[in-house]
C-alpha cells in the first residue's frame, strides 16, 4: 500500500512538472509571437 501511495506521489510530481514546462513553453511562445495554428488552439484550450 505504501508503495502504491509513493507511485501515485511520484506521478503528480512529474503531472506538475510536465504542466510547468508547459506553461514555460506557452510563455516563450508568447514572447515569440508565434503564428503557429497549433499554438493558437492549445492557447484556446488552455483559456
Amino acid at each position: 500500500m505504501i508503495k502504491l501511495h509513493l507511485a501515485t506521489l511520484t506521478i503528480q510530481a512529474n503531472l506538475f512538472h510536465v504542466v510547468d514546462l508547459f506553461g514555460r513553453f506557452v510563455q516563450f511562445a508568447d514572447k515569440q509571437g508565434s503564428n503557429c495554428p497549433l499554438y493558437k488552439l492549445t492557447k484556446k484550450e488552455i483559456r
